[in-house]
């Protein structure tokens, strides 16, 4: 009964949050009762709080699976292929009697649709960072819901107070963190889940929105001159190019806090934000399939909390299938009406970690896609490829390895995006490919580098990558 109540004035709440005091209200409760606070937490008080929230899920998870077994002609030619009823998954646990849906299924979208297409408020794709772009469909309610979630993380990382900063600029003084948010983004981010998701978060918080593309740099750090935002929002790529030209102009301050979303943080990118702005950056893991980034992330808590209201989270081992402490996150979504996801491998590792505040919501560390590149019949971490190419001044970080079969009289290539930071910022093309060689080289296996030193792989600079290009298979055909 007591878990009844709660999912109604849950689902209330978020039907009824058009005011902006209510989200700021949401923003300042959650902030106040779930941030680490210098005592220790109660052991009981964090068992109360999983407790109610498993509780709440399994309510959640039957309705879901009922809905989708009726209604979205995949699930339902699932649950008919294996035999089993809705009313078999009563529980979490019984959840593992289904099949893991892999990202592929994802291909033929409206198989997954369980709402007539005229109830669609958004449809809208992923960023591009996978070998395939994903389509992804949300009614009105689906979108109110994961737009509010995201607003009211907003809400908890600005706070009441606006973080003091200094500029290290010359002769201007100092500044500190206004009001607003300033969002940098690829010129092709206009359909992204993400874009869209921020763009109606902010206005849901009432935080006014400044936004730049990565074409014009010169235009973002013109906006944070003049207005010093609170926020910094954009793709790892983004910020690298903000940051880059802001140094140039020798300008910097200390927002409250730095969002990035889309692709995996690399360390190289994650040490100049440090360095330059000297703030915290948060990492919002999510994807499209997921609704956009839905997750709550605090600099002084380990790990990154996925949103449980919305989302199961299972960790699951990739040989075996079975439950691991590192392994393939896999989520199922609650409440969801457009596109409901079942048991959906997300093409992601994930480890669980420990925490210390108080929300009861599962905290996991993102460790990135378990997709690698195979050369030589050895298999490179893309996280680890990315990362090296990141450290090479005068390119994104972004990276297109292009594998033609030798027997057709094709070679392999690496593309990496030329990235201007700013006015009169140029680097020699020549050094950045030396520089590009060295990074592979240093990514590769032990005994592969010298492949390298010949014509095996041809490195070039394109002035143009569409879209984002992330964790691409090669398979090496050589002999």
């Amino acid at each position: 009964m007591v878990t009844l109540l709660i999912d109604w004035l849950l689902r209330l709440v978020q039907r009824r949050m058009n005011g902006l005091a209510s989200r700021r209200t949401l923003a300042r409760v959650a902030r106040r009762a779930w941030l680490p606070r210098s005592e220790k937490i109660p052991e009981s008080e964090t068992e109360f709080g999983a407790g109610l929230l498993h509780h709440l899920q399994e309510k959640r998870l039957r309705s879901t699976i009922r809905f989708a077994a009726k209604n979205s002609p995949y699930y339902r030619e699932l649950f008919e292929t294996h035999r089993m009823r809705p009313a078999d998954v009563r529980s979490v646990s019984d959840l593992r009697q289904l099949p893991v849906t892999d990202s592929e299924a994802m291909n033929d979208w409206r198989k997954f649709l369980a709402v007539p297409q005229e109830q669609l408020l958004v449809v809208a794709g992923s960023a591009g960072t996978g070998p395939t772009r994903k389509t992804v469909a949300f009614t009105a309610a689906d979108w109110n819901q994961v737009c509010t979630a995201r607003a009211v993380a907003i809400g908890m990382l600005i706070g009441s107070r606006r973080a003091p900063g200094v500029a290290k600029t010359t002769g201007d003084g100092d500044r500190a963190a206004g009001k607003g948010a300033l969002m940098i983004l690829p010129p092709a981010s206009a359909g992204w889940v993400d874009s869209r998701l921020f763009r109606d978060a902010l206005a849901r918080t009432g935080v006014p929105l400044f936004e730049a593309g990565t074409d014009a740099p010169e235009e973002a750090v013109r906006l944070l001159v003049e207005f010093t935002p609170a926020l910094l929002i954009g793709t790892p790529h983004s910020l690298d190019i903000l940051t880059r030209c802001a140094a140039d102009v020798g300008f910097a301050y200390r927002p409250s806090a730095i969002i990035s979303l889309a692709d995996a943080l690399s360390t190289a990118v994650l040490s100049r934000l440090n360095v330059h702005w000297d703030s915290a950056v948060v990492a919002c893991y999510g994807s499209a399939e997921l609704g956009g980034a839905q997750s709550v992330a605090f600099s002084s808590c380990r790990g990154t909390h996925l949103n449980a209201l919305d989302l199961i989270v299972e960790i699951l081992d990739p040989e075996t299938g079975d439950p691991a402490a590192l392994g393939d996150l896999v989520v199922t979504t609650l409440l969801r009406r457009a596109m409901p996801l079942i048991r959906y491998r997300t093409g992601d590792t994930a480890r669980w970690v420990q925490h210390e505040c108080r929300l009861p919501f599962p905290s996991l560390e993102i460790l990135g896609s378990r997709t690698g590149v195979l050369f030589r019949n050895r298999t490179i971490g893309a996280r680890e490829l990315s990362e090296c190419i990141a450290g090479v001044p005068g390119t994104s970080g972004r990276l297109l390895w292009r594998y033609e079969n030798a027997a057709s009289g094709g070679g392999s290539s690496v593309a990496i995006e030329r990235a201007g930071y700013g006015p009169g910022s140029a680097t020699d093309e020549n050094e950045i490919l030396v520089q590009l060689r060295r990074a592979i080289e240093s990514a590769l296996p032990p005994g592969t580098s010298a492949a390298l030193r010949g014509d095996r792989l041809a490195i070039s600079v394109c002035d143009d990558l569409p879209g984002q290009i992330r964790n691409v298979r090669i398979e090496d055909h050589s002999t």
